[in-house]
């Protein structure tokens, strides 16, 4: 999947090829698809005050209810996450992983992460990083070139980030398989939020 192609805000289903030690290093991506493209959506909220529309269904063994929501007066899109998640990673498949992706329209992006007692800047390769609160995207604006643009990517919960020069990747879920079987299985409620 083009990553500049997707949505802001899209969930991405990856699968890590097999490996051992997944529980602390990542693998190659082998497989990509998005969860709920062919997902039924829904107006929750339609104003004054707050729109929201709500994206739910079901992926292989997992099910998916997004909902997104800007309030008025916020440049913050606000998204709930509420998955069942049901996917198992095994020697033989690889790791299951869940991402949300933020493409952004700049070039030369330069990537920020929030750090204990501050920020550092790393470079945009796309690597998995970690960061607190949140990680940030700028650069200079496909449209204009004089205009530095970018976008902050919050969140209360996560801290794997993956930056490259277009694109921040929160990752959201990892069912790595050693040495627990099973790490991430059950439901989760995950709040995260993209600011211009």
């Amino acid at each position: 999947i083009a990553q500049s192609m997707l949505p802001l805000g899209a969930l991405l289903r990856q699968q890590e090829a097999p490996h051992g030690m997944t529980a602390w290093q990542l693998g190659a991506i082998v497989e990509e698809v998005e969860p709920l493209a062919d997902g039924t959506l829904r107006v929750v909220q339609n104003g004054p005050n707050l729109a929201a529309v709500q994206l739910s269904g079901k992926h292989k063994d997992s099910d998916y209810r997004l909902t997104i929501s800007l309030a008025r007066g916020s440049r913050q899109i606000s998204f709930d996450l509420d998955v069942n998640w049901l996917e198992r990673g095994e020697p033989q498949t690889g790791v299951p992983v869940l991402r949300a992706c933020f493409p952004v329209n700049v070039t030369e992006g330069k990537a920020t992460f929030e750090i204990a007692c501050g920020s550092i800047e790393r470079r945009a390769d796309g690597e998995e990083a970690p960061a607190l609160n949140w990680a940030d995207v700028t650069g200079m604006s496909w449209e204009d070139v004089d205009q530095e643009i970018g976008v902050t990517v919050l969140n209360d919960s996560k801290y794997g980030h993956r930056v490259s020069e277009d694109t921040v990747q929160l990752t959201l879920l990892r069912s790595s398989y050693d040495p627990d079987p099973l790490p991430e299985i059950g439901r989760h409620q995950i709040r995260y939020a993209v600011v211009p």
